[in-house]
């Protein structure tokens, strides 16, 4: 009999409406307010990094790190990982911006 496990990954992804769950319905939130992608970008440029570096940090080819700079949502293992590289949080990025987005209302 073949075992199966009882827990599944599944990605998590970050989406700027995601971030903002209790907006009102008539206004939306597009992802142009927050961008997780160009996020990454500024701050590897920053940094004074290059693409090939961040590649070999995470493990991924520089494809896809163009393909994931043009995304405003990551998986979080993903941005994860770049942060860990990159020594910064991205995590507190974003719930900076849910905080804003939330005081904005009240």
């Amino acid at each position: 009999m073949q075992k199966v496990s009882r827990f599944f990954h599944l990605p998590v992804r970050i989406r700027a409406e995601a971030l903002n769950q209790n907006s009102m319905e008539n206004e939306k939130h597009t992802t142009e307010e927050f961008h997780l992608g160009k996020l990454i970008k500024a701050e590897l440029t920053k940094q004074g990094r290059s693409i090939t570096w961040l590649s070999t940090q995470i493990n991924c080819t520089r494809e896809n790190l163009y393909q994931l700079f043009r995304n405003p949502w990551i998986h979080t293992e993903t941005l994860y990982k770049i942060g860990k590289a990159l020594d910064y949080d991205f995590f507190k990025i974003c719930s900076d911006y849910y905080n804003t987005q939330k005081e904005k209302k009240n």
